[in-house]
């Protein structure tokens, strides 16, 4: 009864509203639901990996930590599924077998299926919305911060209890994601309206009588979601109270709600306030955390009256807070709020005397709390889009922008040497952000929303960092790695590489988002984990880096190797495209990643992509470091190795005669002084071979003799009979397994590059050290060596 009570203000909060909607639950509404049994807390999923994903419930958390939208999930009609499964189950099918004659035609019908069995389900949506829910009517839970549907797992077993099932997040529905509401007492019947504030249980519609149950058990120090108690599928059910959070959409669109994401943009100076650090720290390490201020995209913070291009940085993003977290009503002008950053997830504030701005963790800090003024009211809600100015409740100062340049910490922490490790990655100028008792004409602000697709590519890149988190805190805690956690791992770093690109093209907003949330930095921390050399005093759990260059690995050792090879190609997916940016923030671990090279992790193809065309990493590459990739290249000829020498020769069209000589007399020259073998020499017509065939002969062996038609590397002949128009190779030992273009690229990925791709690799290196016609290479190449004559060519 309290409850009702209280619910009944809700309504007249938002404006006008009739009392049913006030009062029923309908299709569209967000919800929050608070569990009354064991752990008194909401429900709730704070990771957005597939297979870390769980529901549970914090201890006595009344009031979760961080967004809230992670307790928030919206009711949905039912959805047709079985069109949408049948294609998910042709594209699984067809990538284990990875059979060349199945082609996206074989599946172009299952696609127009599909796609219009979407297009019903969301008319179904639209014309449901509104329409009251009802005790024993099938609904669908969809999880506003994953983008996922609560599922019940057909396969696995509760982590904490083996008699129950396990509930999962899914992307897509099946009628496994269908519940129903069951009153918890009397006073509620089926066929009655669910209101908000009643004791509600949720029971499967596939496996009648069984209920959503917060299990008794906490989930172990190993999981991702450790000290709290697991949400599972039992006998035994666990009663809710259903918490209206957000009404369907019947307000003005421009109206500002708690929990938005929002970009506060100074109007006059077109700076936006920021902070940046990390969604989670790995503890026992170092992570800056930078103070409230202003970013400019404009040169210098150049004034203009015009509004400059909108920021797309995950540093200027605000989530707008209410007193009460759990109800997301329209905020009025005048109305308490509270700004907490999206990335670092701190709050907003001004100290006691009203002249300083800071970060605090803090939610109940009197001084997180602020107004909004706006310059020209016109209604009695806060609209966005208006000029608006904010004002500090406790102190009443104002926040003002001062002319002060802001230093960061992570700059001043450098030291002046000039190397990787001193590559600076934002040059973006900054200003300080203070606050002034009196009120200031020219500091008027912009409140925009950041789009839901954004917000939703933010809260997946979120989502991931306690994925990372946890593996690093289970190798400090020396727990072995075991195949459940590995497998677990790498399906997360799929994941991540797969939301990095949209077909098959790098978003460059996307790998932004990782690196704003300190997710780039987890992954290198998780790299070196595993391994003692980078341990604290706790060496249970890890293994030493030469376990992994033994020909029989143990079990813990080859755990280790596959998920760190998963987390190079995650690295390496991050780097693709074209941002500067995403390259100088990695530059500073080159140094780890080249102890990772004889590890075969495929480093080297990850620092490859980190060197290309990027002039200022280039020149921190010293010659000591080059001497390093020809070292590794002596100890295994692997095409990598040439590739990365590759790249250290020219920079965008750009050639650079020192680095040519120097790779040139390394490798080129002493390789025939030390006859190492590292070059495969190539000749027309040699002794021994028919004569008169003009013909280009290679020996893989180095030395002359067993010379091998360099025309038997082309794969050209078709297979006839039932595999008819298939390519396969004249020469297996010189192109392994070349028929099937689909195994030859995940040989690539893998690192178990043949000769024949290293053979490629070695006529470019040739012509990279030939670029720019540098003369003292072409002498070494074409008269000193003899490695490769303009007859040859």
């Amino acid at each position: 009864w309290v409850l009702s009570s209280q619910l009944a203000v809700f309504p007249g909060a938002m404006g006008e509203v009739e009392d049913d909607v006030g009062a029923c639950l309908r299709i569209g509404d967000s919800i929050a639901l608070l569990g009354k049994d064991t752990g008194k807390g909401f429900l709730r999923c704070r990771v957005t990996s597939l297979a870390h994903a769980n529901l549970h419930i914090a201890p006595n958390d009344n009031s979760p930590p961080g967004d809230f939208t992670m307790c928030v999930f919206q009711v949905l009609a039912p959805n047709k599924y079985k069109a949408n499964k049948k294609l998910e189950k042709a594209l699984k099918e067809k990538k284990k077998s990875m059979e060349e004659a199945s082609t996206d035609s074989d599946l172009s019908p299952l696609k127009r299926l599909a796609d219009a069995e979407t297009e019903d389900n969301n008319i179904e949506q639209t014309r449901q919305l509104g329409k009251p829910v009802v005790y024993g009517q099938p609904v669908q839970l969809y999880h506003a911060f994953s983008s996922t549907f609560v599922r019940v797992s057909t396969s696995q077993a509760s982590v904490t209890e083996n008699s129950s099932m396990k509930v999962e997040l899914a992307p897509s529905n099946a009628k496994h994601c269908y519940f129903k509401f069951a009153p918890r007492y009397k006073i509620r019947a089926e066929g009655d309206k669910v209101r908000h504030g009643d004791s509600v249980l949720l029971e499967s519609v596939k496996t009648r009588g069984q209920f959503l149950h917060c299990s008794s058990h906490k989930f172990p120090q190993s999981h991702v979601d450790s000290g709290v108690y697991e949400v599972n599928l039992a006998v035994e059910c666990t009663s809710f109270s259903l918490l209206m959070y957000h009404y369907r959409s019947k307000r003005d669109p421009v109206s500002l709600l708690p929990g938005d994401y929002i970009q506060l943009l100074h109007k006059e100076v077109d700076g936006h306030v920021c902070a940046e650090g990390p969604v989670v720290a790995v503890a026992g390490q170092k992570q800056p955390l930078e103070g409230v201020h202003l970013r400019f995209s404009r040169p210098n913070g150049a004034r203009s009256q015009s509004t400059n291009k909108l920021c797309t940085s995950a540093l200027t993003y605000w989530q707008v807070e209410g007193s009460d977290v759990a109800r997301s009503a329209a905020v009025l002008w005048d109305q308490p709020i509270r700004f907490r950053h999206a990335t670092n997830q701190h709050y907003l504030a001004v100290d006691d005397f009203g002249a300083s701005t800071y970060m605090t963790s803090a939610r109940n800090d009197p001084n997180t709390e602020f107004v909004l003024k706006a310059v020209l009211e016109n209604s009695k809600e806060v609209t966005l889009g208006v000029p608006c100015r904010i004002q500090h409740v406790a102190t009443g100062a104002w926040l003002h922008a001062t002319d002060e340049d802001y230093i960061r910490n992570q700059y001043s922490a450098m030291s002046k040497e000039t190397d990787v490790s001193t590559l600076k990655w934002d040059f973006a100028p900054l200003k300080e952000l203070a606050a002034l008792p009196n009120e200031q004409f020219d500091d008027a602000y912009v409140l925009t929303k950041v789009s839901a697709a954004n917000v939703q590519a933010f809260n997946f890149a979120a989502g991931m960092a306690p994925v990372l988190h946890s593996f690093c805190r289970n190798r400090k805690n020396g727990i072995v790695l075991h195949a459940k956690e590995a497998a677990e791992a790498v399906s997360a770093m799929h994941q991540v590489v797969s939301f990095q690109t949209v077909k098959g093209r790098p978003v460059k907003l996307r790998q932004k988002y990782l690196r704003n949330v300190g997710a780039v930095d987890l992954l290198v921390q998780a790299m070196k984990a595993p391994f003692a050399e980078y341990a604290g005093p706790n060496k249970d759990g890890v293994i030493a880096m030469k376990e992994l260059t033994q020909a029989k690995l143990s079990p813990t050792a080859s755990y280790v190797k596959e998920v760190c090879v998963a987390l190079s190609k995650t690295l390496k997916a991050y780097l693709e495209g074209e941002s500067r940016k995403n390259e100088l923030y990695v530059a500073r671990h080159i140094p780890f990643f080249q102890t990772q090279f004889e590890l075969g992790l495929n480093t080297a193809a990850m620092v490859t992509e980190l060197v290309d065309n990027n002039r200022d990493i280039v020149d921190c590459i010293s010659k000591q470091q080059i001497d390093a990739f020809v070292q590794q290249l002596h100890r295994e000829k692997s095409s990598q190795y040439l590739e990365l020498l590759c790249v250290l020769c020219s920079c965008q069209n750009v050639v650079l005669p020192e680095n040519q000589e120097y790779i040139c007399r390394k490798v080129l020259l002493e390789n025939k002084e030390q006859k190492l073998g590292l070059i495969y020499l190539t000749e027309v017509d040699p002794p021994g071979t028919p004569a008169g065939r003009q013909a280009v002969y290679v020996s893989l062996s180095g030395k002359e003799g067993n010379w091998m038609p360099m025309e038997d590397c082309a794969c050209n002949r078709e297979e006839s009979g039932p595999n008819k128009g298939r390519k396969i190779c004249k020469c297996p030992s010189l192109c392994k397994q070349a028929m099937d273009p689909q195994v030859c690229s995940e040989l690539q990925e893998q690192g178990l590059l043949n000769e024949y791709t290293y053979l490629v690799s070695m006529l470019k290196l040739f012509g990279r050290l030939c670029a720019g016609r540098n003369e003292f290479c072409i002498d070494v190449i074409a008269n000193k060596c003899h490695y490769l004559t303009w007859e040859e060519c």
